[in-house]
């Protein structure tokens, strides 16, 4: 049964409503809303969807922004950012029938290399938006703050490298993942644009490496899985195996091994 998929707020506070009804949301619901919560300052509608799926889009759009839920279906993002979710994954359940925005926050604005598209504070991109470069080298969807990419965000770079995670004055900081032209995919923590923390690299190779990292190199201690099916868990140093570490062969023989940045010093085979 089709129906509405809307997003309220309130300027009491910085959560908004994302929810769903059989009725016109501008009427009906905004109506029963503001008579069961009482508060000083009413909700306002600022945007819905008429869809086929109605509850399985509520479901997927309150699962999408799951890390921002305050409770039930209230959640700590900006109006344009639910209007976003609500929009990308409506196409999974039918598409959009039509729909209405009535959040005034929001200008399109073309400057020379690029368009910004999203939410403006003091003449500075602030809140959520778009920025896509006019020749397609460069796009970023996500958080700004004083015109800086900031919080959670999605690039695509010219050279062909994808981020999607957290940033922190227009740099990669905290989770996310990065997607390379060779192949290559590294998943977890990050600083100033580099892997630092805990993290797992898939190489083009095969190969896995997971564990500590310290400016993109492993380092510490680091579990490596071969295509051939071998595995190493030893400690790292700047890159390479450094200190002690054990090797299983594909055929489960086992080997307690040392190196010195890099270089094999021993190596014993200990199967019982």
């Amino acid at each position: 049964m089709a129906g509405f998929v809307y997003i309220m707020s309130n300027p009491l506070f910085t959560r908004i409503k994302i929810g769903m009804s059989s009725k016109d949301p501008t009427k009906d619901r905004l109506k029963q809303l503001n008579s069961e919560t009482g508060t000083a300052e009413k909700y306002q509608c600022e945007y819905y969807a008429f869809v086929n799926d109605e509850k399985s889009l509520e479901q997927a759009v309150h699962q999408n922004l799951s890390e921002n839920r305050v409770h039930k279906e209230f959640f700590e993002v900006s109006i344009l950012e639910g209007i976003n979710a609500i929009k990308n994954l409506a196409d999974n359940y039918g598409g959009i029938k039509y729909e209405e925005t009535f959040y005034k926050n929001i200008r399109k604005q073309k400057f020379e290399n690029f368009t910004y598209e999203g939410e403006f504070k003091l003449l500075k991109f602030h809140g959520f938006g778009s920025l896509k470069y006019h020749d397609g080298s460069n796009e970023y969807i996500g958080n700004w703050k004083n015109g800086k990419r900031h919080g959670k965000g999605e690039c695509k770079k010219k050279d062909g490298i994808s981020y999607n995670g957290d940033w922190i004055e227009d740099k990669w900081n905290g989770k996310g993942q990065a997607i390379f032209p060779t192949g290559s995919i590294y998943t977890g923590d990050w600083v100033e644009g580099k892997f630092h923390g805990n993290g797992e690299a898939i190489l083009e190779s095969g190969t896995t490496c997971t564990g500590d990292w310290v400016e993109s190199k492993m380092h510490g201690k680091c579990i490596q899985k071969f295509s051939n099916g071998s595995i190493f868990e030893g400690n790292f140093k700047n890159g390479l195996a450094h200190g002690e570490g054990v090797m299983w062969g594909a055929n489960g023989d086992r080997f307690e091994q040392k190196y010195e940045d890099g270089k094999k010093l021993s190596s014993e085979q200990t199967n019982d």
